[in-house]
């Protein structure tokens, strides 16, 4: 296939010949240009359907990971609402991952103490590796 610059001298010489062509070979030349022009029409045509199908994947792929992104945040902030800290004896405690059993009908106390930070909040606030 020959480039773009080496198509548009051939042309330019044929037109540069066109008074010592002849009616028939004008024709032909001017059909081949007329099919050269639909080509590059129909290839023009082609990539900016591809191109506006492209751009609306994109979209649809920056949508999701929006939704995504939000359910995401959502989930770390339920889970760190869980893991809330609490005070008691003068040090600060996980509330979720403190231990407590039921003492009574409506009373609890607590077995097990897990310091706040818990490893659960601290997962959550370690980075994760790139």
């Amino acid at each position: 296939m020959e480039s773009d610059r080496e198509h548009m001298s051939r042309r330019l010489r044929l037109f540069s010949m066109a008074e010592a062509l002849t009616n028939t070979e004008l024709r032909d030349a001017i059909y081949a240009e007329a099919e050269d022009a639909d080509r590059l029409h129909r290839q023009l045509v082609a990539a900016r359907a591809e191109a506006e199908g492209l751009a609306e994947s994109l979209a649809n792929s920056e949508r999701l990971y929006t939704q995504h992104l939000n359910e995401l945040r959502a989930r770390t902030a339920a889970v760190a609402d869980l893991h809330h800290p609490i005070t008691l004896m003068g040090q600060v405690w996980c509330d979720a991952c403190s231990v407590q059993r039921q003492t009574g009908p409506r009373t609890t106390e607590r077995i097990a103490y897990i310091p706040h930070p818990c490893p659960t909040i601290q997962a959550l606030d370690t980075a994760p590796p790139p």
